[in-house]
């Protein structure tokens, strides 16, 4: 705040010449105040100035990206616009006008910027690389492959280059194929309940496709379970998750549905709400309701979701809740994950069932059983082909086995291998 007072003090006793030679001084303190979180000093340093020198471009740029940086998107877009009006060569100015754009999710209007700043300087890197990034986000992805072209052409070392090769290379690879494997062995039974599936899936620009086959083995026996998902985009309203499943063995459901709609949210967030609908045969059914919220805090993700379980024949409810806390790397397909949770979740694919059981209406009573659990979960790209994931989980399970139910110690491991082309 001193040097600040004495630059101030400066542009008031010196002549107009050897003020102008302070006024960059008093801009490398507005920068100094900017990048150091203090946007509010910035900008009165700026105002400073731009009372001697209106025109002083870099002084007004930086004045409207600590007006971006803090949401002030409406005032940041004056500050750039003013800029552009006088010198509609500016460059710097366009891409921070079409940053803005792009932070208020409206990458349509980013890409006019642009646009309009390739129109008057063309050829100009920093905004092709913009364009390129812009075209990606509408998934305009030959497009985004044509202006890399481009910019290859006039810096053909261009490094920035590559890593946006290499997004268009993972986003056009909407197809893919994965298979995977776990286990589950419960203490005191000496028993390994085998679980594995494969899977195909294809990404469409409005929704995704999911078909896999589950293979359970338990207590002796064995079964499958074909099953389809789908993830249907709703555009500003979000998107769905529908899910149907058949199987003619009592290791799954004979039907399973699921429907669930996600939002996403300010601040962050993105909520869910649906339901799963499992029908056993013979009039037996389950309902299960459940919701979850997500909160992202830069590169992590704190998931909680609940299911609520109604029991018509005792007239009870169950209720589980799982909380899921999620490190993300370079993608969605790197993270580290912890699990902890009470409460049965009928989506841990852990259908626990045993010979005795005489029909399929004894096992739906695992629904409204108890469970605590807690797990480790790692998913690794190498490549963005290639994906592996490995989780371990212990569980304190309830279980029916005959007559009577009792809790066991439960230890899982998994391990799949997702291939993408």
């Amino acid at each position: 705040m001193k040097r600040t007072l004495q630059v101030i003090v400066l542009l008031i006793l010196f002549p107009f010449g050897a003020a102008m030679a302070q006024v960059d001084s008093l801009f490398t303190v507005a920068r100094e105040y900017a990048f150091n979180g203090k946007r509010e000093q910035a900008r009165a340093l700026c105002d400073t100035i731009l009372k001697t020198s209106p025109n002083y471009a870099d002084v007004r740029i930086l004045k409207g990206r600590t007006f971006s940086w803090d949401g002030k998107r409406e005032e940041a877009r004056i500050e750039f616009k003013k800029v552009i009006a006088n010198d509609s060569t500016n460059t710097e100015a366009y891409e921070a006008l079409s940053d803005v754009e792009f932070w208020d999710d409206k990458s349509n209007e980013a890409l006019n910027v642009v646009n309009t700043g390739l129109r008057i300087t063309p050829n100009t890197k920093p905004l092709m690389l913009k364009k390129a990034k812009y075209l990606i986000d509408l998934n305009r992805l030959n497009e985004a492959q044509s202006e890399v072209n481009a910019i290859r052409k006039i810096d053909s070392a261009c490094t920035e280059c590559d890593a946006i090769d290499e997004t268009i290379k993972q986003l056009k690879a909407t197809n893919h194929v994965s298979a995977g494997a776990s286990f589950d062995y419960f203490e005191g039974l000496d028993r390994l309940f085998l679980y594995q599936y494969i899977q195909v899936g294809k990404k469409f620009p409005k929704n995704s496709v999911i078909f896999r086959v589950n293979f359970n083995q338990r207590f002796q026996t064995s079964g499958f379970q074909p099953e389809i998902d789908m993830y249907p985009s709703l555009g500003k309203f979000g998107y769905l998750y529908l899910n149907y499943g058949y199987s003619n063995t009592k290791l799954f459901p004979t039907h399973r549905v699921g429907f669930e709609w996600y939002k996403g949210l300010p601040f962050g967030m993105e909520a869910s709400a649906g339901l799963r609908y499992m029908d056993f045969g013979g009039g037996s059914l389950v309902w299960i309701y459940t919701a979850s919220l997500t909160k992202y805090i830069g590169n992590l993700a704190l998931i909680g979701r609940t299911f609520i379980t109604p029991d018509p024949d005792t007239k009870s409810t169950s209720a589980s809740l799982i909380i899921n806390l999620r490190q993300y790397f370079a993608d969605a397909d790197n993270y580290f994950g912890v699990t902890v949770g009470a409460g049965y979740s009928p989506d841990q694919r852990v259908f626990l069932s045993s010979q005795s059981l005489p029909n399929q209406t004894e096992i739906k009573s695992i629904y409204y059983m108890q469970a605590y659990r807690a797990g480790l979960v790692w998913y690794k790209s190498f490549t963005y082909r290639h994906i592996f994931n490995i989780d371990v989980d212990y569980r304190y399970q309830e279980l029916k086995i005959g007559p009577s139910s009792e809790f066991y110690h439960t230890y899982s491991a998994g391990i799949s291998y997702k291939y993408k082309f």
